[in-house]
């Protein structure tokens, strides 16, 4: 498939233990309930870490809750355009950074 897009095409696999990376979906085969694609924003955190549908995200630098990226009908939420937007995690692998929300 042809990328009309400026936005680099990345994905993210999980498969129930350890995630895998790849710039094409078709290397992943879902085999089994838990497995999930989870694709790349295109955009970069303060610390220059790509930032995927599944992270954890703080946004701010006295934001107390932690956010996780998702996609929606207008795009990524939550609105992913601040510079002090940090990765903490992923909640396939870190869903305890979640449990005082």
């Amino acid at each position: 498939m042809e990328n009309k897009t400026n936005r680099e095409i990345k994905f993210r696999y999980w498969n129930g233990e350890e995630m895998h990376y790849s710039n094409e979906w078709a290397r992943f085969p879902l085999t089994a309930e838990g497995e999930v694609f989870l694709q790349y924003t295109g955009l970069r955190d303060k610390n220059d870490n790509p930032i995927y549908e599944g992270d954890i995200v703080r946004i701010g630098y006295k934001e107390t809750e932690n956010h996780v990226v998702k996609w929606g009908v207008q795009g990524f939420w939550p609105a992913l355009t601040s510079a002090s937007i940090e990765v903490i995690g992923n909640v396939h692998q870190h869903p305890h950074l979640l449990e005082n929300n």
